[in-house]
């Protein structure tokens, strides 16, 4: 734990985020626990203060945790997506993962 919240630390002037299909009532306290401050997730669908078992808006799952990270970025002025691939390594459901490489211009 120590050694994660040290590298986290040493990236504290980089643009930092938790990108996970978890849900973010699950997420949000470990990204609030490491100070980070983007945090896209699963948000679950709730009617009449009860969760329903669905997701409301787009999941961050597969390919929608590149529709959700472009959306994003689209937010911060000057970020953009500069390439997406597949990741070479399986989550670890063997879920299909991306590599999103994103740039912000000055």
């Amino acid at each position: 734990r120590d050694a994660a919240r040290a590298l986290v630390a040493r990236h504290a002037s980089d643009l930092r985020a938790i990108i996970t299909a978890t849900n973010s009532f699950v997420t949000r306290p470990i990204a609030q626990a490491f100070g980070i401050e983007h945090l896209i997730a699963t948000e679950p669908e709730e009617r009449a203060g009860e969760f329903t078992g669905r997701a409301h808006g787009v999941p961050s799952f597969r390919e929608g945790k590149v529709t959700r990270v472009e959306a994003w970025l689209a937010t911060l002025p000057g970020w953009r997506v500069a390439s997406v691939m597949p990741s070479p390594i399986l989550g670890g459901s063997g879920n299909a993962e991306y590599l999103i490489a994103a740039n912000r211009n000055e």
